[in-house]
């Protein structure tokens, strides 16, 4: 299963080179659903390795100021990569319907729900560090 056509034209996001994501991944099952789009269990072909990518529909950025939005995300998440406790991003992919960030298969729930039931009432710094890690 892949998000969008798999031949569609490849184009550029700063400081990543774009090619087709289907010949990279695998696309499995759904992990979740966002406002701005889903994300999917993937693996890489060429390790067997497990990530996660979404998929967000290109007309999901309404505005200019939406794109890039996501065009700083982008930028950031390259810059943070390889930090210890943070989810590696693997890279960006887009064709003519929808963008593909992949990152680290990070299982276990969601953050937010696991704060909530860990205080439900606030949180303490060493709380939510004891989460994170």
């Amino acid at each position: 299963m892949t998000p969008s056509n798999p031949k569609s034209t490849i184009r550029h996001i700063p400081g990543k080179p774009f090619q087709d994501i289907s010949k990279f991944y695998s696309f499995g099952q759904i992990l979740g659903k966002g406002k701005l789009g889903i994300t999917y269990f993937c693996t890489e072909n060429s390790t067997g390795l497990n990530y996660a990518c979404m998929s967000i529909l290109k007309r999901s950025f309404k505005f200019e100021d939406d794109r890039e939005k996501f065009r700083r995300e982008i930028r950031i998440l390259q810059l943070i990569s390889g930090q210890p406790n943070i989810m590696e991003f693997k890279g960006a992919y887009k064709d003519h319907l929808s963008v593909h960030p992949g990152k680290e298969l990070c299982a276990g729930g969601e953050r937010f729900d696991r704060i909530v039931i860990a205080q439900p009432e606030c949180y303490s710094e060493r709380a939510v560090a004891s989460i994170c890690v």
